[in-house]
C-alpha cells in the first residue's frame, strides 16, 4: 500500500530506470479512491465510473478537504499513467481481478494470485495438533470489531441460538457491542495473543466471517482451513473462492435467517474432518505455491 507513504512515484522513477514492476493490489484503491468500496456503511461502486463521487459523498472519513485530496490524488495517479509504468497488476482474488477489469484495466497485465501461509505459522498450527474428538461445541469470530465486518448481524443472530459464540478482537465497536449483547451465550475476549488465538479457532466447531463488505482475500479464512477449522462466510468478495465443498458454508451477504441456518447446520454435525480440511487447505494455501506462482509473473 504504497499511497499514503510513497506515492506511485516510485513505480514511475522504477519505469523510468528501466526496471519491471510488479504491483500486488491488497485493497481497491486503484478503483476507490476511499479504499474499501464503502459508503456511509454500504458497498459502494459510484467511483467506478466517476471519481468525483468520493467528494461529492465525503468518503475520506466524512471530510471535504480528505475528500477534496482523494479526489486529486485519483485523478493524477489515474489508470492511464498507472497502466503504463506497471507491467503486472497481482490480484488475490479473482474477484479483485474482475472488478479491475471492470475499471477499465488491461487484463493482459492482471495475475491472480491467491495468498498464503507461512510454513513458520503452519509449524506453529502443528503445535497445538487435537483430534475431531476435541472440538468444543462453540464458535468463534476472531477480527476487526467495525460495521463492515458485519459482527454487529452476527451478533443479532447469536442471540437466538443456543450455542456459544467467542468474540476475539477489538475496534470502535467494542464498548457499544459488549453493553448490548454480552450474555450467556455470547463472550468477547478482547485482543488475544497468536497462541490464544490458534487455541481458540483450533477447538472451535466452526469460525464465521460475515463480512458485509468487499473483502479481497482474508487470511482469517486461510488460516481457519489451514488449522482444521471449517468456515461459514458471507458470499460476497473473495471469500467464496476460499470456501469449497466440505470446507464449510457460504450463506448470502446480509441475510440473518440464512447465516443462522448454515450455524445450526455446521453446529449440529458430529464429525468433522478437520485433518481433511487442513491437509486440503496447507495445500492451496502453502508457501510453494505461491512462490511458484510468483515466479511465473517475474518470469514474463
Amino acid at each position: 500500500n504504497i499511497h499514503s507513504y510513497l506515492s506511485p512515484v516510485v513505480v514511475k522513477l522504477a519505469k523510468e530506470y528501466g526496471c519491471r514492476t510488479v504491483w500486488t493490489l491488497h485493497d481497491y484503491k486503484l478503483l476507490c479512491p476511499s479504499y474499501n468500496c464503502l459508503c456511509q456503511g454500504k458497498i459502494c461502486e459510484a467511483c467506478f465510473t466517476d471519481r468525483f463521487q468520493v467528494f461529492r459523498r465525503k468518503c475520506m472519513k466524512g471530510s471535504r478537504i480528505a475528500s477534496a485530496l482523494a479526489y486529486g490524488e485519483a485523478l493524477w495517479w489515474n489508470r492511464k499513467k498507472l497502466q503504463r509504468w506497471v507491467d503486472t497488476f497481482v490480484c488475490p482474488s479473482s474477484f479483485m481481478a474482475q472488478k479491475m477489469r471492470a475499471c477499465g484495466y488491461d487484463y493482459t497485465k492482471l495475475s491472480v494470485i491467491c495468498n498464503f501461509i507461512e510454513q513458520d505459522k503452519l509449524d506453529f498450527f502443528h503445535s497445538t495438533e487435537i483430534n475431531e474428538r476435541e472440538k468444543s461445541r462453540y464458535y468463534c469470530y476472531v477480527g476487526r470489531l467495525s460495521e463492515e465486518k458485519g459482527v454487529r448481524m452476527l451478533l443479532e443472530v447469536a442471540e437466538s441460538l443456543p450455542f456459544p459464540l467467542y468474540i476475539a478482537g477489538d475496534g470502535p465497536l467494542l464498548n457499544e457491542l459488549q453493553a448490548k449483547y454480552s450474555s450467556g451465550n455470547v463472550i468477547f475476549l478482547g485482543h488475544l495473543s497468536s497462541m490464544e488465538i490458534v487455541r481458540l479457532v483450533k477447538h472451535a466447531q466452526t469460525m464465521v466471517v460475515p463480512s458485509i463488505w468487499y473483502e479481497n482475500n482474508p487470511l482469517s479464512v486461510i488460516e481457519s482451513l489451514c488449522m482444521g477449522t471449517p468456515v461459514i462466510g458471507a458470499e460476497v468478495g473473495g471469500i467464496p473462492e476460499l470456501i469449497r465443498e466440505g470446507d464449510g458454508m457460504l450463506f448470502r451477504m446480509g441475510d440473518k435467517e440464512e447465516l443462522a441456518s448454515a450455524i445450526v447446520s455446521v453446529m449440529s454435525k458430529d464429525n468433522v474432518d478437520t485433518q481433511g480440511i487442513a491437509r486440503r487447505a496447507q495445500k492451496r494455501f502453502s508457501e510453494e505455491r505461491y512462490w511458484a506462482e510468483l515466479k511465473n509473473v517475474y518470469d514474463l
